[in-house]
């Protein structure tokens, strides 16, 4: 079973939010914030959800994710009252989370906080011709840091300040 296989899977066992899924339920327009932005890039996981795929590698999964979540070091939001981790930003092979992101989130907690870092990932980036920091990642870790820290600079510059 390959990687995306087992994404697919996780919405079996609850929690995983491809745009596919919704369509046809109603769910679409409430849908249409970070769950759909996200879909281009992997989609989203329930938090329970992601858990159990980290119980594979991980002895205490729930506190795994509960210190990656408390040290901004992964990509997370709230919405609908459920806590969603974006699938691109954990390793192809596993579900070990990639360090480039990790140090671009850390980059990005002191100015941001998580819905923000969620929504920069997921969005458009001109710093990235035009393609959200989540797709170019697998690609230009270096360029999506560098987008990073261009943002950081310019919320904590004195003109952003006043």
């Amino acid at each position: 079973m390959t990687h995306d296989d087992q994404r697919s899977g996780a919405a079996d066992a609850a929690g995983f939010c491809p745009a596919a899924s919704l369509s046809g339920t109603g769910l679409t327009a409430l849908a249409s914030g970070l769950q759909v932005a996200f879909a281009s890039s992997g989609g989203v996981l329930g938090a329970d959800a992601l858990c159990i795929f980290l119980r594979r590698q991980y002895d205490q999964p729930i506190s795994r994710l509960a210190r990656w979540i408390a040290a901004r070091e992964i990509v997370s939001f709230e919405e609908f009252g459920v806590l969603w981790v974006p699938t691109f930003q954990f390793e192809a092979s596993g579900w070990s989370v990639r360090r480039d992101v990790q140090t671009s989130c850390v980059v990005l907690a002191g100015v941001m906080d998580d819905w923000a870092v969620a929504t920069w990932f997921a969005t458009e980036n001109d710093a990235l011709a035009g393609e959200p920091p989540a797709l170019v990642v697998a690609r230009n870790a270096q360029a999506v840091l560098q987008a990073a820290r261009v943002r950081r600079a310019a919320a904590t510059s004195p003109a952003a300040r006043s």
